[in-house]
């Protein structure tokens, strides 16, 4: 399974954090689709289960990133 993930919404240390948050439980592999284009293709083994684990990562770090810089202060 092919899964695009859009880097206007999830920047480079969330999907970082996510994929290696993920190493343990699934085959990954990440590709960025271009350089001009705003995407990175994430590979992996499962379809289902695995496209619904990776979203819940990925929106918990990005949810992360939002607490620290709005209570960095």
């Amino acid at each position: 399974m092919n899964m695009t993930i859009d880097k206007r919404i999830y920047d480079e240390a969330c999907i970082c954090k996510s994929v290696y948050a993920l190493a343990n439980s699934f085959n990954i592999e990440r590709h960025h689709v271009s350089e001009i284009e705003e995407e990175w293709q994430i590979s992996v083994d499962d379809e289902c289960e695995t496209k619904a684990k990776i979203l819940a990562v990925l929106n918990d770090y990005k949810l992360r990133g939002i607490i620290e810089k709005e209570t960095h202060d």
